[in-house]
């Protein structure tokens, strides 16, 4: 059996935490690749390692994953619909 502070280290996953790190070194699947329909479709929100990353698809077609909130005015990006370049797509 696990002490309380062991179980505490194996368990909490956000940035900055033993475990979180650990898994943040990792691929995690995230959602498949039909779940973003349509190029230029509205963005697909996640939950990952308590963190909330949106998934779109480019108008050329490629995936891509970005934070939830613009960098520059922290606005959601799950509203915006928009045509990218593909700079943001894997």
């Amino acid at each position: 059996m696990l002490s309380q502070e062991s179980n505490e280290i194996l368990t909490r996953v956000w940035p900055g935490t033993p475990m979180g790190n650990l898994l943040r070194r990792f691929w995690i699947p995230g959602l498949l690749e039909q779940e973003i329909a349509e190029p230029d479709g509205a963005p697909v929100k996640l939950r990952l390692l308590r963190e909330d990353p949106v998934a779109f698809r480019s108008t050329s077609g490629k995936v891509g994953i970005v934070d939830a909130y613009c960098a520059h005015h922290h606005g959601p990006m799950c509203r915006g619909r928009g045509k990218t370049d593909d700079s943001a797509a894997v």
